[in-house]
């Protein structure tokens, strides 16, 4: 789905790197980019390589972690957050998109929307 959220994400990450924050970016939609035989759930292996991805960035020291994904159901949105939290203590922002006349998922404005930030730390 072409909503822009990887211009997001990198748009986040930029100002990251301008303040000298260590962090690393990844778009989960692109780790399940795949054909995968039927009895093989596409959204279980793409999550495994997100953990492995994570791992992998928390052996190098890095402790910020910016994650895009397009969420299209609350299965996918528990999944997800469940995911994350395994991990790291998390926080969620929502960005909501709109379908265009002709048809382009695209991000509303943040200027012209709430964007919702959850704080979804482990305790």
């Amino acid at each position: 789905m072409g909503t822009d959220k990887t211009v997001v994400l990198g748009e986040a990450s930029d100002i990251l790197s301008q303040r000298r924050l260590v962090h690393a970016a990844v778009d989960v939609d692109s780790l399940g980019l795949d054909h995968l035989p039927s009895r093989v759930p596409s959204d279980a292996v793409m999550y495994e390589n997100l953990r492995a991805i994570y791992g992998n960035y928390a052996k190098a020291g890095v402790r910020r972690f910016l994650v895009a994904r397009a969420i299209e159901s609350e299965t996918q949105l528990k999944l997800c957050r469940n995911t994350i939290r395994q991990q790291i203590p998390s926080s969620v922002v929502s960005l909501p998109a709109f379908r265009s006349c002709s048809g382009v998922w695209r991000i509303v404005s943040p200027e012209s929307c709430n964007v919702t930030i959850s704080n979804e730390s482990q305790n």
